[in-house]
């Protein structure tokens, strides 16, 4: 069953409301790792987060459901190990904020998170 957040889920909902938050004294550039189901790979996002710090970019994970984002989240920061990001920009794009969750599994990385809905 999909949730009526999830119908209206789509990847221009999820540009905007990932504009609307980018720093105005951080990069100007950002990467999209859209995920519109649980799909992806931990080892994938792993790749888009450390392009994004290489790179001074912004990296927005926009999903039509947060769960999708925590979990994959998680599983990625698994693999990275204690692996910093410090200084990388990112912005969450879902159907609602969860903060804590994703302040928890990006502690002592060195990420600026910002949260928005799409």
């Amino acid at each position: 069953m999909t949730s009526a957040f999830a119908a209206s889920y789509t990847l221009n909902r999820a540009t905007k409301a990932a504009g609307k938050l980018m720093p105005k004294d951080g990069p100007a550039e950002f990467l999209l790792f859209n995920l519109p189901e649980p799909k992806a790979k931990p080892q994938d996002l792993l790749k888009y987060l450390r392009q994004a710090k290489e790179n001074n970019a912004v990296l927005t994970i926009a999903s039509p459901k947060v769960i999708y984002i925590r979990d994959l989240l998680t599983d990625t920061m698994k693999i990275a190990e204690k692996e910093e990001f410090k200084g990388l920009y990112l912005i969450i794009i879902a159907e609602k904020i969860d903060a804590p969750a994703f302040a928890k599994i990006m502690e002592g990385r060195g990420v600026n998170i910002k949260y928005g809905v799409f």
